[in-house]
């Protein structure tokens, strides 16, 4: 997953945004707001950072990419002299899970600002050809802050060298290789539903042109071609080369939600690798798999017109008899009517959608329920409550009301959160500093109290010309 998260640190602090990021195995952060002084640690995440400035009163900018604790044996960082990029790289394990995929999470400041550079996508595309040299695969992720428009990222041939050379539809596919896409579950086209295109756009897609990449945006389904900031422009980007789109099984464009970022949207993707087992050898892991079916709202008729009406009016006729003599109806025969209406559903399902086999993660760790933080007053559990119902509201119907209103109050759950943790502080700040009057001995022991590992030992050099510069 990627996400503009608009600063980390608070954001760890709700627990919706702890349970949401639990369910990818990668996570990609940008505009973190950290510096080198900073400890991020997510559960059963290891955490890696690059941050604008070692030490800074005002923290900005800033990419973190976490990877579960049973994927970082497969992750390399690779190193990098550019401020716009973090490399790493999927290498194969033990196994030949992974193919080796190169992942470069981005984040582009804005156009004519401070830490903005005109030759920003050069930079990333010298060392995406320098890097990429042992790589088939390169993904592209993050907030490039560049808008497209609907303008094409790859070049069509021209019809009349077509023709000379007398190359078939086959051939020529094969030469402006997005072809390849047409094997994956892209689209050749990409919908947009942002027009407009800036400087920082032509620049982005100029680097897709000369290096055979092709954005994923819009290349599966209207999920993937949603706005990505603001609920006005698409400047969040998922951008790869033709054979990494083979690997692709979905894409999608979260709804905005004020929990998990100021003003972007969360961008989930989903890749699915093959799974070989070479002849005469004996796999090192055996891997369970989970069948089941991705509903697509465009196939809802034909769902319904694959429900079996006979089996569904032989259930009815059971239900019947049973109510006649309801006195004598036994536990087992409501199961075998329950299981009887599970599998009419599960077998229109199966002639309707197409089934997905995805290995099952024995080795997840499961998120134990914690106690809640000391701040977590009466107050952010009445918002959190208000938050959650106007969601399960939205799920069963997406209505343009039921939407506002889950905006609205995901607001409301993030202010009482956020005013609750100050009072805390402010609270917290007074008794100690009444402590360290009054009862010395006692304050020493609290602040001795406090776990040292989460501490980073920052050079005294670099301490004093930050605090000489800050005085």
């Amino acid at each position: 997953m990627s996400l503009n998260v608009c600063g980390i640190k608070r954001k760890l602090q709700y627990p919706e945004f702890i349970n949401l990021i639990s369910n990818y195995d990668i996570l990609c952060f940008v505009e973190s707001k950290t510096d080198d002084t900073d400890v991020i640690e997510i559960p059963g995440f290891v955490s890696h950072m690059k941050n604008r400035t070692q030490v800074a009163r005002i923290r900005s900018g800033g990419i973190i990419f976490a990877v579960r604790d049973s994927l970082n044996k497969c992750i390399n960082v690779r190193k990098s002299n550019s401020d716009f990029v973090f490399w790493f790289t999927l290498s194969k394990d033990t196994d030949n899970i992974y193919p080796d995929t190169l992942f470069g999470v981005i984040y582009i400041p804005p156009e004519n600002t401070k830490y903005s550079s005109p030759e920003c996508f050069l930079e990333i595309e010298r060392e995406m050809l320098d890097i990429s040299k042992t790589s088939d695969n390169v993904c592209l992720i993050g907030d490039f802050n560049a808008r497209i428009g609907k303008l094409p990222d790859f070049v069509c041939m021209d019809d009349f060298l077509v023709e000379y050379n007398g190359w078939d539809d086959q051939t020529r596919q094969g030469v402006e290789d997005i072809g390849i896409l047409l094997e994956s579950k892209a689209q050749r086209e990409r919908v947009s539903v942002d027009p407009v295109c800036n400087n920082f756009g032509y620049k982005l897609l100029d680097m897709c042109r000369n290096n055979n990449l092709y954005i994923a945006n819009g290349r599966f389904g209207e999920k993937s071609a949603k706005l990505t900031c603001r609920d006005a422009s698409t400047v969040d980007y998922v951008i790869c080369n033709s054979p990494m789109f083979k690997f692709i099984d979905d894409l999608e464009i979260h709804n905005f939600c004020s929990l998990h970022s100021n003003v972007h949207c969360l961008i989930s993707l989903h890749l699915q690798f093959r799974y070989p087992q070479l002849d005469n050898q004996s796999p090192q892991h055996e891997y369970e798999f989970v069948e089941k079916f991705r509903w697509d709202p465009t196939q809802s008729e034909e769902y319904k017109r694959n429900i079996d009406l006979d089996k569904q009016k032989e259930i009815s006729n059971d239900i019947k008899k049973l109510r006649e003599c309801s006195a004598n109806v036994l536990q087992t025969d409501i199961d075998r009517i329950t299981k009887q209406l599970c599998d009419i559903f599960i077998d229109s399902a199966s002639k309707t959608f197409k089934i997905i086999r995805t290995p099952k993660d024995t080795h997840r760790p499961k998120l134990s329920k914690k106690k809640s933080k000391p701040w977590f007053n009466n107050t952010c559990k009445t918002a959190r409550k208000q938050f959650h119902l106007a969601k399960r509201l939205h799920n069963r119907n997406k209505t343009p009301n039921n939407l506002s209103n889950l905006k609205q109050c995901s607001k409301n759950y993030k202010k009482a959160v956020n005013d609750s943790i100050k009072e805390f502080n402010h609270r917290i700040g007074n008794e100690l500093n009444a402590l360290r009057k009054s009862k010395p001995k006692d304050y020493w022991k609290v602040l001795n109290s406090i776990n040292s590992k989460n501490v980073t030992k920052v050079d005294i050099d670099l301490m004093f010309e930050f605090l000489k510069t800050n005085k």
